[in-house]
């Protein structure tokens, strides 16, 4: 076939399965080192890449077949990574002896990719819906696919000789992978212990959700006017001596464990970030009562925090289902990113109000000169108060640098820092956030930070030599002080009482469905049909996810173990359900009674 048509044709396919792909790929550069070769006897390709040989040169599809067999062997398997894409014979053969395996393709040389297209007819691998490709983008695209995955369904395919053609993006591809799913396994660990900790918070804020306002309302107020965020690690000990002279030329936002630093150094933030749901993280703000800080925080926020800061209150969308679903009829609140920290929040906050550039004092991501946390924080004050001859601060410092698996990383200088897996986490999320949002500056001011990829480092020398923005900055935030009206904010909990008298109908229902399968699956044989209908019914009820919040890590455990028999998995993933429909229902009832 000739092969500019053999390409229009892949081309046309490709289109229809993702629009605006093949107008990328006609884009492309010329690709000057790849060699395509047919054997006319046995009428396959091959492909040198550097004169290398990417597939065998006598049987690629045989080749191909090797390479996945290992495929069909592997249980509880659902999707497979390929780290470039080749001529796509591992990618047929995947699709032909795998029927239920999705493929991610990840190809960054989009040139040789654009070649390849005029040597084989790929029509039945680019217009699969099995197939999500990804060319022409930064790594962090391919983890938006695998956030749903579990750690164990996924699997690498890696070409060696693609994978050193491009090492710096398949290894950025890895790091990916990688931290995707120790995010998804910390948020897992997280949801398992403090689950019902944020259903009790929310129900406990309803009072504080129909008083707040959204900080949807806030999107790009301080368009061009720069923004500092003052997070807790040490290196805000830096900042802190001229933080009076960097807050009339920038937005101060802190979080929780700053913000009693910045009152004692005379600057009183213009917003302060907090959405732990834990007592003890509460206890930073105990000296922050005279503060007008406004708070930004999040409805599964502990209570106390609430009680604490009596100032006007901005609230994002939930991130928990209980949440999205009393608040689906109150208008948008506005998504802040979470990355496992609140500095991740913070940052995001900034973002968002319109800050061209974010400067960051104390995002530090490790601990360097081995400190964890700035002078004065309530850290260090509760280890003094806790310390005697026997458990000494030093003693507990070291376990905590020695409690998240350290490492060394390195900072804006090229030295080493120490740093952790805990840390590890938020590396990733603001990395990922960077080449996310090229256009919003980020600047670390400490040289002995973590360095992390597209955030620079300044020093506050260059923050002091912009122009004074305070005026222009109080203006604004003077037309915020303005709280709700009382018909509003009648209106909003008269919505919020509507949907929590649907939500408790739901859970009764949902209750009852549970039963239903459970009695159904205590036969000796049941009827797949009824349990059928059953799983129709509960898909039909909007408080599912509410229900099923609690109970993801038994989904999990019980979707993950292949010897499970299908009707036991059932049996525990009702199990859970109606055990969770009970815990709702018991927490309803609790709220109503106070």
């Amino acid at each position: 076939m000739n092969n500019e048509l053999l390409r229009s044709q892949n081309l046309e396919s490709l289109n229809a399965a993702h629009p605006g792909l093949a107008e990328i790929l006609r884009s492309a550069g010329p690709c000057t080192d790849a060699d395509f070769r047919v054997d006319t006897e046995r009428g396959v390709v091959s492909l040198l890449v550097s004169g290398t040989y990417v597939h065998s040169a006598r049987n690629p599809v045989r080749e191909a077949e090797r390479l996945t067999r290992d495929l069909t062997q592997t249980k509880g398997l659902r999707v497979v990574v390929f780290y470039g894409f080749g001529l796509g014979y591992q990618i047929e053969a995947t699709l032909e002896t795998c029927p239920d395996l999705h493929c991610i393709i990840y190809e960054p040389d989009t040139p040789l990719l654009y070649e390849t297209l005029r040597w084989r007819d790929l029509r039945h691998i680019l217009g699969s819906e099995r197939v999500s490709l990804f060319t022409a983008c930064p790594p962090e695209h391919v983890a938006m696919p695998l956030r749903a995955l579990q750690r164990s369904q996924v699997y690498a395919f890696r070409m060696r000789t693609l994978y050193a053609r491009n090492t710096d993006a398949f290894e950025a591809l890895d790091r990916v992978i990688q931290e995707t799913f120790r995010r998804r396994d910390v948020n897992r660990a997280t949801l398992k212990r403090f689950g019902r900790r944020w259903v009790v918070n929310l129900l406990s804020n309803l009072d504080m959700l129909a008083q707040a306002r959204q900080v949807a309302s806030l999107e790009n107020l301080f368009r061009d006017i720069p923004a500092i965020v003052l997070a807790g690690g040490p290196g805000l000990d830096e900042v802190l001596p001229v933080l009076p002279r960097i807050a009339e030329r920038c937005v101060v936002i802190a979080v929780d464990t700053s913000l009693v630093a910045a009152l004692r150094h005379g600057v009183d933030p213009d917003f302060t970030i907090v959405v732990d749901p834990q007592y003890w993280n509460t206890r930073h703000l105990d000296s922050c009562q005279s503060s007008r800080s406004i708070l930004v925080s999040e409805s599964s926020t502990h209570p106390r925090v609430f009680r604490l800061l009596e100032t006007g209150t901005y609230m994002c969308s939930s991130l928990f289902p209980l949440g999205r679903y009393i608040e689906q009829h109150l208008g948008s609140f506005g998504t802040l990113g979470a990355g496992g920290s609140v500095s991740t929040t913070a940052w995001d906050f900034a973002r968002q109000i319109g800050a061209p550039d974010i400067f960051c004092g104390g995002l530090d991501l490790g601990f360097p000169g081995r400190n964890t946390h700035f002078h004065g924080s309530f850290f260090e004050e509760r280890s003094l108060a806790w310390s005697h001859r026997f458990h000494t601060t030093e003693s507990m410092g070291w376990r905590y640098l020695n409690s998240g698996t350290p490492f060394y990383a390195r900072d804006y200088d090229g030295n080493p820092v120490l740093t952790d897996e805990r840390m590890r986490v938020y590396h990733w999320w603001f990395e990922n956030q960077m080449s996310q949002y090229p256009d919003t500056r980020t600047w670390n001011l400490n040289a002995r930070a973590v360095a992390i990829p597209g955030m620079q480092h300044s020093t506050v020398q260059d923050i002091l030599a912009r122009e004074v923005r305070r005026p222009q900055i109080q203006s604004i935030l003077d037309s915020l002080h303005e709280g709700r009206s009382d018909n509003e904010e009648t209106s909003r909990r008269a919505v919020i009482t509507e949907q929590l008298r649907r939500l408790n109908t739901q859970l009764e229902t949902l209750a009852d469905l549970c039963r239903q399968a459970l009695e159904e699956l205590s036969k000796p044989e049941p009827d797949t049909a009824i349990l059928d209908r059953i799983d129709s019914a509960i898909l039909e009820i909007d408080a599912r996810d509410v229900a099923a919040f609690l109970v993801q890590h038994a989904v999990e455990d019980a979707s993950l173990d292949p010897d499970l028999h299908p009707f036991e998995k059932s049996r525990r993933i009702y199990t859970s359900m109606q055990d969770s429909v009970l815990n709702h229902t018991a927490f309803l009832a609790q709220e109503n009674r106070s």
